[in-house]
């Protein structure tokens, strides 16, 4: 949160100091192609949860995608286009190549997270207990 917020406000004083140098744009297109990737990310999760599921688990499901997998295949369709069209032009190429930098960055520190995540639990459980004794 705090690196997004301070890239937020470097960009917002860079296009109030130098508004020609478009970097305020960049970075809102960039953030909009990472946003992309990530409903990529979940219709991929969604596909790969539903094979592991069993029959009776799926028909279980409160809430289900209408027209699975269709749907789920259409939206990947969709970003790839849209990603296809962005290589097409110099800035549309340079925002989809900072965008996948960006994603690899953040693939590469989920680990970390994840790990730290779960001794956050696990401190947080051994903390319960401690004060249920």
């Amino acid at each position: 949160m705090l690196a997004s917020t301070s890239g937020g406000v470097i960009a917002a004083i860079a296009n109030f100091v130098a508004p020609d140098s478009g970097i305020f744009d960049f970075i809102m297109n960039s953030a909009g192609l990472v946003a992309l990737f990530v409903y990529v990310f979940i219709a991929l999760t969604q596909l790969r949860l539903r094979q592991k599921m069993t029959p009776d688990e799926v028909s279980a499901l409160q809430v289900k995608v209408r027209f699975f997998p269709w749907l789920n295949l259409f939206l990947i369709a969709g970003v790839v286009a849209v990603v296809i069209i962005m290589l097409t032009t110099s800035t549309g190429r340079t925002q989809v190549w900072t965008s996948l930098v960006a994603t690899a960055v953040l693939v590469v520190f989920w680990p970390a997270v994840r790990r730290k995540l779960q001794r956050m639990r696990v401190a947080e459980r051994r903390d319960e207990v401690l004060a249920t004794e």
